[in-house]
């Protein structure tokens, strides 16, 4: 079965943000999605 996921992954190689939904057709939403890396560290 297909899942919709988008991982933002830090530099260190911790996973920092995850959206995971059962129904394939539910993306994350942009805006989130830049929000979760503007509070990455450079």
């Amino acid at each position: 079965m297909p899942l919709a996921a988008t991982y933002i992954i830090g530099a260190d190689g911790v996973i920092r943000s995850v959206f995971v939904d059962a129904d394939y057709r539910k993306r994350a939403e942009p805006a989130e999605i830049v929000e979760a890396l503007e509070k990455l560290d450079p």
